[in-house]
């Protein structure tokens, strides 16, 4: 009877093909695991961005109300200038077109005794 000495021995191209779906898988794994944290992460900057940007919106809103106001004090502030040389010109425009009364003799304006 011949014994065959290498019987024991997986020869086959299954063995190879287990070994590198063994390592492909823990390469997969790997990468995987690499992902969820990076995933993680990025969760984590997008709240915190969200956060950002709700704040900014908010600022931002703020910041328009109070220009608008100020804007609309500015053109308040205008309008009282406007209306107060207008009124100023009216007044000497007025003082202009009467008469001035001059005493002819010199004299000062008249005194009660």
């Amino acid at each position: 009877m011949e014994e065959d000495l290498y019987g024991d021995l997986d020869t086959s191209t299954d063995a190879l093909a287990k070994t590198e779906v063994r390592y492909e898988k823990q390469r997969i794994e790997k990468d995987n695991e690499q992902l969820r944290k990076e995933l993680a992460v990025l969760q984590q900057e997008n709240r915190r961005l969200g956060e950002l940007t709700s704040v900014l919106e908010k600022n931002i809103s703020v910041l328009f109300v109070t220009a608008q106001t100020e804007l609309k004090r500015k053109d308040a502030e205008i309008q009282r200038l406007r209306d107060a040389l207008e009124r100023r010109q009216s007044h000497d425009d007025r003082l202009q077109r009467s008469p001035v009364k001059r005493r002819v003799d010199g004299a000062g304006p008249r005194q009660l005794q």
